[in-house]
């Protein structure tokens, strides 16, 4: 008779699933809820394990307790997708859950547990708010109760005007932000004041100035990433502490904005310790960036070709009709703090004299060669060219920082990085 068949993998169990957790929405506005647990379900997620034992996962499982912290598990779901929603949950309890691998070997270890309490947020009130009294300075409103408060007291309630948080507010501005001092194209200071202690989030961002377009918009959760800002990190403020009723001004630098183009600048205040976004937002601040005395009509640029460790060759034509440049080289790790005044002063400068250039700049394209650099083999550095008019009020124009990286090459290394005679010569 035939003998039997058996298909055999080569291969061994997947590890377990990594990450599991409630999965959330990520909200474009702030009316829309994050936390997808409703009454009675909640959502679950997972990656993929670090290593599927050369066979491909085909199915996960999720397993259950009863949320009695019995340490008895049930399977709740198999399937091949990453993510499940479970019903017929009871509020309250807190349930734990684990998951499992399975490829064509069979199904792996068993992931970490995970626990949550079954609980949501409060459904949206059965009706819209409306007014009681009003004036042209000040309303008042009132509204109903929400439909479910998924089986907790309503601790408190939001209010919302076109999209932001109106009350109640961890913090606020008590000086709304404005611009002081000079404005340039590569930067500009900041006034402003809060009511308590807390953090400030700043960032420009483009406008186009069309009037047939919107203005430029964000969010709280928006600014406190710094979506769509531009420049260098020095020219955002990412978590800066500010103390109550204290008037404070933020340099921002290494901006990168062109003359006679508007920006819009949005700062966002919360208080000290707030994780809700339930601060006070404010802008766009618009304004325009006064023309330079000197600009790029051909930026910067470097040509690799004839990078060596010594040498570096920087072409670029500027945009007026004559003036002073500045051209220099700085390392990798001491570029991002420079402004326009420490680069016409070779702050952190690489190099001898002659790696360092001032001169005169023409209306044609320009090639400056700086030499005696001494940069390492395989190191990576930033170029800066400035120019402005000849009368040097270092309200000219500072180039992106150009990323320069040396070829590799050999050198010297040891305690002396140069030739050295081992003995006196006889």
């Amino acid at each position: 008779s035939a003998s039997p068949s058996a298909t055999r993998f080569c291969g061994a169990e997947p590890d377990f699933p990594t990450n599991l957790r409630l999965k959330v929405h990520v909200p474009t506005s702030p009316l829309e809820m994050a936390d997808l647990r409703t009454p009675s379900s909640m959502t679950l997620t997972w990656d993929p394990p670090g290593e599927d034992g050369g066979i491909a996962v085909t199915s996960y499982q999720i397993y259950r307790d009863a949320g009695d912290a019995s340490g008895v598990y049930t399977l709740a779901y198999a399937g091949d997708a990453n993510s499940v929603t479970l019903s017929s949950l009871t509020n309250g309890r807190t349930y734990r859950f684990y998951a499992v691998a399975v490829n064509n070997v069979g199904a792996g270890s068993r992931s970490s547990v995970f626990a949550a309490e079954m609980r949501c947020a409060p459904r949206q009130i059965t009706a819209a708010p409306y007014q009681v009294v009003g004036s042209p300075w000040a309303i008042t409103i009132a509204w109903p109760e929400t439909a479910d408060n998924c089986g907790r007291a309503v601790s408190e309630y939001r209010i919302y005007r076109d999209g932001s948080l109106v009350y109640p507010l961890s913090n606020a501005f008590e000086m709304q932000p404005m611009l002081v001092g000079a404005l340039s194209t590569d930067q500009l200071t900041v006034r402003l004041a809060s009511e308590q202690d807390g953090n400030v989030w700043i960032m420009v961002v483009p406008d186009d100035d069309d009037p047939h377009t919107p203005w430029p918009s964000t969010s709280a959760p928006q600014a406190k990433l710094l979506q769509g800002a531009i420049g260098r990190s020095t020219c955002q403020e990412k978590r800066t502490l500010l103390s109550a009723n204290a008037s404070t001004e933020l340099l921002l630098f290494g901006c990168g904005m062109q003359g006679e183009h508007w920006y819009s600048l949005f700062a966002y205040v919360e208080g000290v310790g707030s994780t809700d976004e339930d601060g006070q937002l404010v802008g766009p601040l618009r304004f325009k960036v006064p023309r330079p005395s000197n600009g790029f009509s051909v930026a910067p640029a470097i040509n690799n070709v004839t990078v060596t460790k010594d040498a570096v060759t920087v072409t670029f034509t500027p945009s007026g009709s004559a003036g002073f440049g500045t051209a220099m080289i700085v390392a990798e790790t001491d570029y991002l703090l420079l402004r326009v005044a420490n680069v016409k002063a070779f702050m952190n400068a690489v190099g001898d004299a002659s790696c360092k250039w001032n001169g005169f700049v023409y209306s044609v394209g320009n090639t400056v060669q700086l030499t005696s650099c001494r940069l390492q083999g395989n190191g990576e550095y930033r170029v800066f060219v400035y120019v402005e008019d000849v009368h040097g009020r270092d309200d000219g124009t500072l180039s992106e920082p150009l990323v320069l990286r040396v070829p590799p090459s050999n050198n010297f290394t040891g305690v002396y990085p140069f030739p050295r005679l081992a003995a006196t010569p006889t």
